[in-house]
């Protein structure tokens, strides 16, 4: 029934695979594997057969029994994660220390990190994670350089030697591992872990690492051009991957952008557009772009009035210890002019986000005293 419901040339072709196959043909086992792994053709098409990870793992097994170590990762990892068969550990690290016995470095990083993040049948194992990926970062594999310089960057860890750490993050990123490439661009910015500090290496990772698509770099190296402080100023960088960032629904660098767009930085001055931001900002729990929304909502600033809706949103923030939302608070209630004058409350929001070192709401909180006393 497969096979039949292709037309005549891809199905004599199926069925001349099928059958080399079932006889451990090497070459058709290989040629098979991913037309029953993904379903589809070599264009990303749909395929001559449905996708069948059971079945794909059958066909292509000959090949992992013959010695091939791609055949013997692929499968130790399918038999790791469950994919298609139920899950077995011991088959697994079998398939896998095979293909690194035989040459392939991302089998022994597989293993490594299943014992580093206790994946699916252990607690974590850090001596044994430690040595795995020792064995990856000695074949050169990326990703376990990378995490080996993080357990050598652990304080107080068994195994902490910064110095070769930061050499293994730095070779790590010098072959495109884009999270290296973002530590790195941090380590050269500020000066840490004994790398002085270093702007244009900073600048050099911290792209390469946005361009790789690694958000809280696109967020951090925006900030950065943004201040001007680690690396040099630069709004039209900053613009770029604060909008990179925000249209992959990054809270923090949405928050940024209303903020661009509400005080006109960079971006010409535009406050529907800021109330967008910051409204996308907030359905990501941002602090800073509720308190700013239910402002834009009390005062019916470029959005629908909605008093009791700004004022929920501002609550939320004022709890959760946001001194501009406590300030907000404190304003309005002082003012009495969006919501009934309560003096009482108003000083009890001013005094908080006074006590975090809010200049605006110790000098109305001043001005309320003064007017008690009067």
């Amino acid at each position: 029934e497969e096979i039949g419901r292709n037309p005549e040339d891809v199905q004599e072709r199926l069925m001349d695979l099928r059958f080399r196959a079932e006889c451990r043909d090497l070459a058709a086992c290989r040629e098979i594997f991913p037309l029953y792994d993904t379903g589809k053709d070599g264009n990303g098409c749909k395929g001559p057969a449905k996708k069948n990870h059971a079945e794909a793992i059958r066909l292509y097994m000959p090949c992992a029994d013959s010695g091939d170590a791609d055949a013997q990762n692929t499968i130790g990892y399918m038999y790791l994660m469950g994919k298609g068969v139920a899950k077995d550990r011991g088959l697994a690290l079998r398939l896998l220390e095979s293909a690194w016995e035989n040459g392939c470095a991302q089998a022994a990083y597989r293993i490594a990190y299943m014992y580093d993040s206790g994946q699916d049948f252990e607690d974590p194992d850090l001596d044994k994670a430690y040595e795995w990926y020792v064995k990856a970062s000695d074949m050169g594999y990326a990703d376990a350089e990378y995490a080996l310089a993080g357990i050598m960057f652990m304080q107080d860890g068994p195994y902490r030697n910064v110095a070769r750490g930061v050499k293994l993050l730095i070779k790590a990123a010098d072959q495109g591992q884009h999270e290296a490439q973002q530590e790195a661009g941090m380590m050269y910015a500020y000066g840490s872990n004994g790398v002085k500090r270093d702007q244009e290496k900073a600048v050099k990772y911290l792209e390469a690492a946005c361009e790789g698509g690694v958000q809280q770099a696109m967020t951090n190296y925006a900030n950065m051009c943004f201040e001007g402080q680690a690396v040099p100023r630069d709004m039209a960088k900053a613009a770029k991957w604060f909008t990179k960032a925000a249209e992959n629904y990054d809270g923090m660098a949405q928050y940024a952008l209303g903020c661009m767009y509400g005080n006109g930085y960079y971006f010409d001055q535009d406050d529907s557009e800021a109330a967008k931001w910051f409204q996308e900002a907030a359905d990501q729990g941002h602090l800073g772009a509720m308190s700013f929304l239910g402002m834009f909502k009390i005062t019916g600033k470029d959005v629908e009035q909605d008093i009791e809706g700004g004022l929920e949103l501002l609550n939320v923030a004022a709890k959760n210890g946001y001194c501009e939302a406590q300030f907000y608070l404190g304003k309005l209630y002082a003012d009495g002019e969006y919501v009934k004058q309560d003096l009482a409350y108003a000083k009890k929001m001013l005094s908080l986000a006074a006590r975090q070192g809010d200049p605006d709401a110790e000098v109305m909180l001043q001005q309320l005293k003064k007017m008690k006393r009067r």
